[in-house]
């Protein structure tokens, strides 16, 4: 297990989804230049044309960009590219292609600046982003349009295991997360009918599971609504052997103890705790000769439960906060205070 954490992972998502506000430009009731445009049609309505077409088949027909793959499903216009070979946005449009696409009238009279910006902007919730991967994707609704967002492995949607294998297995380049040959990124939209919902708000994880407590002490358990049990075992000295990564002043370890009382089988690869110590972030220990090597990897069956062993490097060990991730998407995390 890599020292990867979930914020990291998360902004990986986020830096694709953000450079989407290149849109913004293209689709607004303003000019590209921030000039004022003609005025505008009523929302979700094309401007007049003989054209039997809708405005997105037009797209389609009119802005074809070998960057890009486009269709059409009546008034809703989907836009692919392949994820980031590099660092730039996969979804970065560009002038030419956002003019094009404003020309043909497609949404004309909504601000995508307001749909797309100010929902997926800096007070977007984190853990929303990462609705991508799931099925119904990132859904942003407002002012009479929607945006969603999906990614995918050829012609298969993409899920949220293959991309944090894939974000794992670079935790320890200093380089931007380059996505495997394959994977691409899918813009869709159109005006809103009411077909999608809006998950930017953090409302996507399964409420059932979530817990009430979102703050405990170490040593007990922490339980969610659907059964599964975690708790974190009060901080014991730990030391080191010497072979493993460790930095620090002073090292302690933490039993933790996953009780899976649902119904289904759980996946505990997606445990990450960061601990801060003494106004200092503390560093993770990793020490295979002691099996100190972060959470495990096998399922936990119905009925079944793990324990295994986490340290860390802190500046006072009787000064503690530890932020719990229980899993990617369906439980709440948690703090605990020492």
């Amino acid at each position: 297990m890599t020292s990867l954490t979930a914020r990291r992972a998360t902004s990986i998502v986020a830096g694709g989804v953000f450079a989407l506000t290149a849109l913004t430009a293209c689709s607004s009731g303003d000019a590209a230049d921030g000039s004022a445009g003609d005025a505008a049609t009523p929302a979700g309505t094309t401007t007049e044309s003989s054209d039997a077409r809708t405005a997105a088949q037009r797209v389609v027909d009119e802005c074809a960009d070998g960057d890009f793959t486009l269709s059409a499903d009546g008034e809703v216009l989907a836009i692919q590219a392949p994820w980031n070979t590099d660092a730039d946005s996969p979804l970065d449009l560009g002038t030419d292609l956002g003019d094009c696409i404003k020309e043909q009238g497609f949404l004309d009279g909504i601000d995508m600046n307001a749909v797309i910006g100010d929902s997926l902007g800096d007070g977007a919730d984190g853990a929303a982003m990462l609705n991508i991967f799931g099925d119904d994707g990132l859904v942003v609704v407002a002012d009479g349009a929607f945006v969603r967002i999906t990614t995918w492995d050829g012609d298969e949607q993409l899920d949220a295991d293959a991309f944090w294998s894939a974000a794992l297995s670079q935790a320890d380049s200093d380089d931007d997360f380059v996505a495997p040959a394959g994977w691409s990124i899918k813009m869709e939209m159109g005006p809103d009918d009411g077909t999608y919902t809006d998950n930017t708000a953090g409302d996507g994880a399964d409420a059932s599971a979530a817990s009430s407590d979102a703050t405990g002490a170490f040593g007990e358990a922490h339980v969610y609504d659907d059964g599964l049990s975690v708790t974190i075992g009060a901080p014991t000295a730990y030391e080191p052997s010497d072979s493993a990564y460790a930095q620090g002043d002073h090292f302690v370890a933490f039993d933790v103890t996953i009780d899976n009382g649902t119904d289904a089988a759980f996946d505990p690869s997606g445990f990450n705790a960061t601990v801060a110590s003494g106004d200092r972030e503390a560093e993770q220990v990793f020490d295979s000769a002691k099996d100190v090597d972060g959470s495990p990897s096998t399922s936990v069956q119905p009925g079944r439960k793990v324990t295994f062993t986490i340290a860390y490097g802190v500046s006072d060990p009787d000064d503690l906060t530890m932020d719990v991730s229980v899993d990617f998407f369906d439980h709440d995390g948690f703090t605990l205070v020492k």
